[in-house]
């Protein structure tokens, strides 16, 4: 959980997004329901009870009490990330992991700016594409779109890559088999409209930095 925080923090700050390559394009599930093409039709988003813009105490009653939420400023102080805890179960012997469905994920970090909800990250293992992507039709219908792509890992090897997409009046949910190594898969959701101002708001405080360190 610790790498994926740490490049959405970073992709956070330069206020962009890397672009992805699309290559080919993926047939949909045709018996889900396709998104109509007019914005104003957009469905709202919401994520396990959650919707974007909510205030961070509304699920995390106790954020800003010592942390007792898994709720933290450390890489950015105007950025709060908490991790879900309905996510956690435990084995018969104690072992605690976290899942969703019958897929064992790393985590779900939520990001809270002004201390409002603005995103997530959600991170897990390449070969539960599938498994993932047929619960999010299930909640969400068919995807606004689908591609392929192809990566290569650090030896050379060539792998597919599946970048599938959801508009919402918020923003894009996005589903990547491959993100950042060959064997994790990530959804993410982040709101332009969060993104721009904290982009805007770095960039005035560089401005104000410059003055003194130059």
């Amino acid at each position: 959980m610790k790498n994926i925080i740490t490049l959405s923090i970073a992709v956070l700050i330069l206020g962009a997004v890397p672009a992805l390559s699309q290559n080919n394009t993926m047939s949909t599930d045709s018996s889900a329901h396709q998104l109509p093409n007019n914005p104003d039709a957009k469905p709202e988003f919401e994520f396990r009870g959650h919707k974007i813009g909510e205030h961070i105490s509304v699920k995390f009653p106790r954020w800003n009490m010592g942390g007792k939420d898994s709720c933290s400023n450390f890489f950015d102080k105007d950025i709060f990330l908490c991790d879900d805890k309905t996510t956690e179960v435990k084995t018969k012997s104690g072992i605690k992991y976290n899942k969703v469905g019958d897929v064992e994920i790393s985590g779900i970090s939520y990001m809270f700016f002004d201390e409002k909800l603005f995103g997530f990250d959600m991170s897990f293992r390449s070969d539960d594409f599938i498994n993932i992507r047929s619960m999010l039709v299930g909640k969400y219908g068919t995807p606004s779109r689908e591609n392929s792509d192809s990566i290569k890992s650090m030896a050379g090897a060539s792998f597919d890559n599946i970048i599938t997409e959801w508009d919402f009046k918020e923003g894009v949910l996005r589903l990547v088999m491959r993100h950042n190594k060959i064997d994790k898969a990530s959804l993410s959701f982040k709101n332009p409209e969060a993104l721009s101002l904290i982009g805007r708001r770095k960039g005035a405080q560089n401005q104000a930095k410059g003055k003194s360190v130059f």
